[in-house]
């Protein structure tokens, strides 16, 4: 069981200038560790980083270590070992197929073996889509909020090293927030995955994570390891993100 991950040297930069510098980070598994910080900080560079979507020849060598193995990002994405959840709903599902279909495409590994029986993930995600019902029922008639509840039980299915949520909750409904952040809270934080929240709820935040980073002009602003969440209000969070006083 990975106890923490250690990345060093993740450095992007676009035609020359730097848009994400981070020579440490360490994060453990187990914990929520939300990644927040004023638009255009470097968040979402920092998640895509992470999940191997930058191009090599804008980006600094990284390292990611685990345990005694270390990887590039390209060999992390190429092994499966993370799994990167967008804000957007339907570019997390496939919308053509049934939730059925949608389930089983995430229980087969890179080698066609199978995680779990469809009988025991259908056990597994069934309690938490109430709304969409039976296995036939096709991903497209899904409102976005349960497109997004699916995309999250997808993510268990993969059982990822490393999950990357970029802002997964920012386009829902209050409800359907909860319903989202609960299963991170709940489940996939128990499963001893590495997770890593992009968000600018504070309030969500401050309830469902475990920990908190924060990225000012592509830099981490309190060094290379998360800060616990116990004790910190949303007025510091507010100063430590935008500058500016809550109330």
């Amino acid at each position: 069981m990975v106890e923490a991950l250690e990345i060093r040297n993740l450095r992007v930069s676009v035609k020359g200038k730097r848009l994400l510098d981070v020579p440490t980070l360490t994060i453990p598994a187990g914990r929520v560790v939300c990644v927040l910080g004023p638009n255009g900080a470097g968040k979402t560079t920092l998640v895509r980083a992470l999940a191997g979507e930058i191009d090599d020849g804008d980006s600094m060598a990284t390292t990611i270590t685990m345990g005694k193995l270390s990887y590039s990002t390209a060999q992390w994405r190429q092994l499966g070992l993370v799994y990167h959840v967008l804000q957007a709903p339907h570019r997390n599902v496939f919308t053509n197929l049934t939730v059925a279909e949608n389930l089983k495409l995430a229980l087969y590994r890179r080698d066609n073996s199978v995680r779990v029986s469809v009988d025991q993930a259908r056990s597994m995600w069934k309690p938490h889509l109430p709304a969409l019902g039976q296995d036939h029922t096709l991903v497209r008639d899904a409102s976005g909020g349960e497109k997004q509840g699916l995309a999250m039980l997808l993510a268990m299915a993969r059982a990822p090293t490393m999950l990357l949520l970029d802002e997964h909750t920012a386009s829902l409904d209050e409800k359907n927030k909860v319903h989202c952040a609960s299963i991170v809270r709940d489940n996939l934080r128990s499963a001893r995955r590495v997770i890593l929240w992009v968000t600018q709820d504070l309030q969500l935040a401050r309830e469902y994570a475990d920990d908190f980073i924060v990225v000012k002009a592509g830099r981490l602003l309190l060094g290379g390891a998360p800060v616990s969440m116990d004790g910190t209000s949303i007025d510091r969070l507010l100063a430590l993100c935008f500058g500016v006083n809550d109330g």
